[in-house]
């Protein structure tokens, strides 16, 4: 199932309405559940950054439900670009304070509620 959110912040609301936190939050809309999110946009539109919040946001309200949640962060691009995105994810849960353990050898974080986020690198091989 492919769903498009209008903003990428409406998925937190998702994942909180759906929790027993989330009875206490007024909800204008009910939201669908999503496994894929497609954007488009320039090389230089931020991406990147915006999906980097979403992820801290989602990681933060997990936590708050006690519901352990699954990120694939993947980008296709050259074959450095898993050690830039688990560069980029690690220095964002710095920022927020959230609390994780790093797997070097597979680029994962496991965050203590049981979210995990795997990196990878999608390229071709010339």
């Amino acid at each position: 199932m492919l769903n498009h959110f209008t903003y990428l912040l409406e998925i937190p609301y998702w994942l909180l309405q759906n929790s027993n936190v989330g009875n206490k939050y007024p909800f204008a809309k009910k939201f669908e559940l999503v496994n894929e999110i497609n954007q488009i946009g320039s090389r230089h539109s931020g991406k990147t950054l915006s999906n980097l919040e979403m992820f801290a946001e989602l990681i933060k309200i997990s936590m708050l439900i006690k519901e352990p949640i699954f990120i694939f962060a993947s980008m296709k691009m050259n074959k450095d670009i898993r050690d830039s995105i688990f560069q980029n994810i690690w220095n964002t849960l710095e920022k927020h304070n959230i609390p994780f353990s790093v797997n070097l050898s597979t680029h994962s974080f496991t965050i203590p509620n049981g979210t995990k986020i795997v990196c990878r690198g999608l390229h071709s091989a010339t």
